[in-house]
């Protein structure tokens, strides 16, 4: 035999480390190789969750057939505009509907005011509007319109208005209702029985 295959087989010297041999894969990862690794698999499932999600709260839902809640207000036609001169707003009241800038406003908690001609173009689109007073409304009242909002955070825009007479004004397309105190029954009530009723429901 020659001395150079017996140098092959010849153990290590002490204190010389073999070589690592390489870390095992464990058994998820080897399973989950055919279909592009764990990382892949995260972010597709990812991807998934996230879809699930938008399609939940963009999911039909049935509109209410009660009687509308609320006061009537007689309101000009839906035309779009730029010149906040062409809205209409009544004194003392938010708008329920008319001539409206083209973009919506979305649903969420303002703490200042917004523009009316946005909004009336979210109530053609079904949502509700929460305007108050600050200087009418009570902390505690506050508190429970926000909490009312976050439950129907997807139809619900809410703002304060200097301009309200009223502590609380809840509006949809053509009603209103005006309140002294945040009655949280009567205000989830109309919520529940208005949303969606206008002219081009469920637009988000």
């Amino acid at each position: 035999m020659s001395s150079r295959g017996s140098q092959s087989r010849r153990p290590a010297r002490p204190g010389v480390a073999a070589p690592a041999a390489p870390p095992r894969k464990s058994a998820l990862r080897e399973r989950l190789e055919p279909f592009g690794g764990l990382t892949t698999v995260t972010v597709v499932l990812a991807a998934i969750v996230f879809l699930g999600v938008i399609a939940w709260q963009a999911r039909p839902r049935s509109v209410s057939t009660e009687d509308l809640q609320g006061v009537e207000v007689a309101i000009a036609a839906g035309s779009h505009t730029t010149n906040v001169a062409d809205l209409i707003i009544p004194e003392g009241d938010p708008p329920v509907g008319g001539p409206h800038f083209p973009v919506p406003l979305k649903a969420g908690k303002y703490s200042d005011p917004v523009q009316d001609g946005n909004v009336i173009h979210s109530l053609e689109h079904g949502m509700i509007w929460i305007s108050y007073n600050k200087d009418m409304i009570s902390a505690a009242d506050l508190k429970t319109i926000e909490s009312i909002q976050s439950a129907h955070s997807r139809d619900v825009v809410l703002s304060p208005r200097p301009e309200n007479k009223t502590a609380i004004a809840v509006a949809s397309w053509g009603r209103l209702l005006k309140l002294e105190s945040a009655n949280q029954q009567a205000i989830n009530n109309f919520i529940e029985v208005n949303r969606d009723r206008s002219p081009e429901p469920g637009v988000r």
